[in-house]
């Protein structure tokens, strides 16, 4: 038990020193994938991308490796926090994927598949969890419950630098990526990824 709690310290370690080393927010995620998991959201649920648009933002495929290492060392242990592990590019936990999905059964493999993921996130918009405010603003709600497990948290979202400095929640940003998306088809602007984050331009001439 101690050797599995010291790899997965190592492990998570290493997965903050990778992302220091990926740089800021304007040059870290200017990375094609993201945007094209975005579209392929958008294709398949078009307004899911306000709920997970900011995990889609924050997505790492070394920090996903990193996730997968911590999981197989964990996994049918006696330690039950890996289920609050977020995991794979909408960043859903054992318990959330348990609780809104079809499968009786979960794997590892399931659990970071995109498609088992966006069916997951289509159930869990269809279950209403947030019905009493639904009629208010439906997806600020399930944004919320989406992120923190609450749906009337209204905090700045800190996980990313640009919502901080912004004082933005983390509907407010998923609002965002997703206008970004659906105007400029990516997170960033694609002649100045350094400007990845300057607002897109409504000039059509």
């Amino acid at each position: 038990m101690m050797v599995k709690r010291f790899l997965v310290g190592i492990l998570l370690f290493n997965s903050l020193t990778l992302a220091a080393k990926a740089g800021t927010d304007s040059t870290k995620y200017c990375v094609h994938e993201n945007c094209s998991i975005a579209m392929d959201l958008l294709n398949t649920c078009d307004s899911c991308l306000i709920i997970v648009g900011p995990e889609l933002f924050d997505y790492s495929i070394i920090e996903t490796d990193i996730e997968k290492a911590v999981l197989k060392l964990l996994w049918g242990s006696k330690v039950s926090n890996f289920r609050r592990i977020t995991v794979g590019p909408l960043q859903m936990n054992y318990l959330f994927l348990q609780e809104y999905s079809e499968c009786d059964e979960l794997t590892m493999e399931r659990m970071f598949s995109l498609d088992f993921q966006i069916q997951t996130l289509i159930r869990f918009i269809d279950s209403s969890p947030c019905l009493d405010l639904i009629n208010v603003n439906s997806y600020y709600f399930l944004s919320q419950k989406y992120n923190s497990g609450s749906c009337s948290y209204n905090d700045c979202y800190t996980s990313s630098g640009e919502s901080l400095n912004r004082s933005w929640t983390y509907y407010e940003f998923g609002q965002y990526l997703y206008d970004r998306i659906k105007l400029g088809y990516c997170f960033y602007e694609r002649d100045n990824p350094q400007n990845s984050l300057m607002p897109l331009s409504t000039d059509s001439n």
